[in-house]
């Protein structure tokens, strides 16, 4: 009885897998075949940014040492362009995906404004203690490029710091509203007990 129920189930998955019904990726459309295919389907990871001031400021932060540093374009936008309480999960999204699996809630990030807000935003990623050393050249062309960034009408930067399970992180992401592109930047142990 048990061999001849697994041969219905196996009978039963191949005409699925046949007609195509197992391998459906849409996350409103009921099953996924598995959490890559879902992942790939909502983020695509990017060789550098779009926008020429965001590409500067990713090579300016790809120069330093120990950095976690990447580029994701959101495929399916939303309210993001309009949104900045969307924008805010989605650079989260990005964070707990692709720069550490461990952040879970608590990426505690915010908007810095006004004149100091580059030399903030540095403070918060906490640069000059993580950065291997990073000569006065490295870090006059983070800051340059990262005013750049943030005179960029288009782009949305949050920073801050980001906990979970022997984890913790000092962590920025800029939401570039015109590519649908989140970058994330920072220092992590991510997971490490160091």
């Amino acid at each position: 009885m048990i061999s001849s129920t697994r041969s219905v189930l196996v009978l039963a998955v191949l005409a699925a897998l046949a007609t195509g019904c197992a391998a459906s990726a849409d996350p409103a459309g009921g099953e996924d075949s598995s959490a890559d295919e879902l992942r790939r389907a909502r983020f695509t990871s990017l060789a550098a940014p779009s926008d020429p001031d965001l590409a500067a400021f990713y090579r300016a932060a790809g120069a330093l040492e120990n950095e976690y540093l990447g580029v994701y374009r959101f495929n399916k936008p939303g309210a993001e362009a309009t949104d900045p309480g969307a924008r805010e999960k989605r650079i989260k999204e990005v964070m707990h995906r692709y720069m550490c699996g461990f952040f879970d809630e608590s990426i505690d990030i915010g908007r810095n404004t006004g004149a100091g807000r580059v030399q903030a935003t540095l403070r918060d990623v906490a640069v000059e203690d993580y950065g291997g050393d990073p000569s006065p050249a490295a870090i006059g062309r983070l800051s340059s490029t990262l005013s750049r960034v943030f005179a960029n009408p288009k782009m949305d930067v949050l920073s801050g710091g980001a906990s979970g399970n022997n984890t913790m992180g000092e962590v920025m992401g800029v939401y570039d509203t015109e590519n649908h592109e989140v970058l994330f930047f920072g220092f992590t142990n991510c997971g490490s007990d160091d």
